[in-house]
């Protein structure tokens, strides 16, 4: 949608995750550049998720962690009463150009905040790149 081809993000645990609460998990992924094939939800195809080994990376609030656009990830469900929140920060290339106003207006069009959203707008049924894989509720 922006046509990045490459960025780099950060999240930052605000509260404890591990696998009980759905922490972040990561996938090998081979050493050339490729997009997964992905499922209607934009998560990877459940066919390849099945065949991937994932590694649960559990953290504790400040914890920080890196990775690139190319790295399979994934969060699973949230089995507990505990918060998962984490920040995220996205850093594409300079050479990419700056996507920043684009990003956030189409962002806060297909997942806007909780105070903002309209309860007589099925925000489900919106395409977003927004939340990928997690139904907004």
């Amino acid at each position: 949608m922006f046509g990045q081809t490459f960025h780099i993000t950060m999240m930052l645990a605000v509260d404890a995750a591990d696998e009980h609460n759905g922490c972040l998990e990561v996938a090998h992924a081979p050493s050339h550049r490729t997009l997964f094939e992905q499922d209607r939800d934009m998560t990877i195809a459940p066919s390849l998720a099945a065949g991937m080994s994932w590694t649960p990376i559990s953290v504790q609030p400040g914890d920080v962690i890196f990775f690139d656009s190319y790295l399979p990830h994934r969060s699973s469900e949230n089995r507990t009463q505990n918060a998962r929140r984490a920040l995220y920060v996205t850093y594409n290339g300079q050479s990419e150009g700056d996507v920043r106003e684009a990003y956030f207006r189409e962002k806060r069009r297909g997942f806007p905040p909780e105070v903002e959203r309209d309860k007589n707008i099925d925000y489900e049924g919106i395409p977003s790149l927004f939340n990928v894989g997690n139904p907004i509720r």
